[in-house]
């Protein structure tokens, strides 16, 4: 509660708000050495757009206002209503200046477009380093694999179906608890997690770990069977991108999706063919017989991904389009 109330009062608008006059400092120190022609902010923290404001309004740059994440129109916003009331107008006067909006989801812009009347609003996706795609690939687990890394929570970005429906495949003895084994990485405090994998009696084949170096994370991620990628199954959830499923499309092995279903996640892996998404337990029952029969061939679930869409969404991809909403609003 203490937090909670830290973040509500002194928190605003983010834990990073201190950085705001260093950076106005450094910003005027560096424009008197050096030429600029336009302003990129990108969030969180949303500071950046007010030091991105700062910039518009005494240097005249062109701006580019980028939300990863929506500001108080997510669907994570955690404060009371007056805090909300109070930040909504922050967002509307500090990004009434920018001459272009981008976001991540077609979604999330149609959102920013009701509440920034009259702002050209952009989508351009996450993405992930091609580099990492070159680097050097594993041999595959031995066993059937499932691998997440990243961090969870409970209720919202819950494994609860994964292992509902392991449960149902161990106890009718479709899939024998010495083939597979589920890997969880990351900040994953709190206990539930380990609960919910004794509530469905997995505990022989589930391992928690901590949190690991990104390259070792990397490596585990190309040598796993199957990627799991979990979102919260709630409608608004429909245009999140995690930032997840774009490090997987560089693994280059089969995502089991989780979450709500027709949400912008479902047409990405179907277009690049790069995994299946599940938004009930009857459905995640089903991909994993399918990936299991797959699995027991010749032990690897196949791969299909489809290379050329995927290298869409690279992070060079990303650039282009930045590039050219840069052209734009300079022109």
């Amino acid at each position: 509660m203490l937090i909670n109330f830290w973040k509500e009062v002194f928190a605003y608008p983010d834990a990073q708000k201190s950085w705001y006059k260093p950076a106005l400092r450094r910003c005027d120190q560096l424009l008197r050495e050096e030429d600029f022609e336009a302003v990129i902010s990108s969030s969180g923290p949303v500071t950046s757009h007010l030091i991105a404001n700062y910039l518009k309004t005494n240097y005249g740059f062109p701006w580019i206002a980028d939300l990863r994440d929506l500001w108080t129109q997510s669907h994570y916003y955690q404060y009371s209503i007056p805090r909300e009331y109070i930040e909504r107008r922050l967002e509307v006067n500090t990004l009434c200046l920018a001459d272009a909006l981008v976001t991540v989801s077609a979604p999330w812009a149609d959102k920013l477009k009701e509440l920034h009347k009259g702002k050209n609003c952009y989508v351009i996706t996450n993405g992930y380093d091609p580099e990492e795609v070159a680097t050097d690939v594993p041999d595959l687990s031995k066993k059937f694999t499932i691998l997440y890394s990243g961090e969870l929570y409970n209720g919202k970005r819950d494994p609860e179906p994964l292992f509902a429906a392991l449960n149902e495949l161990l106890s009718t003895n479709y899939i024998n608890d010495e083939d597979v084994e589920i890997e969880f990485f990351g900040n994953l405090s709190g206990g539930w997690l380990e609960e919910d994998v004794k509530k469905y009696g997995l505990e022989s084949i589930v391992k928690i770990n901590g949190i690991i170096p990104r390259e070792e994370v990397t490596r585990k991620q190309k040598s796993a069977q199957i990627l799991l990628l979990l979102t919260w199954n709630h409608p608004d959830e429909s245009g999140t991108y995690t930032g997840k499923v774009f490090e997987y499309l560089a693994a280059k092995r089969p995502i089991l999706s989780l979450g709500v279903s027709g949400s912008v996640l479902e047409e990405l892996l179907s277009e690049t063919n790069a995994g299946v998404h599940a938004s009930n337990q009857e459905q995640t029952t089903m991909y994993l017989k399918n990936l299991f029969d797959d699995y027991l061939k010749d032990k690897r679930v196949k791969y299909h991904g489809i290379d050329a869409k995927i290298e869409e969404y690279s992070h060079r991809e990303m650039a282009k389009k930045f590039s050219t909403i840069l052209e734009d609003i300079t022109n």
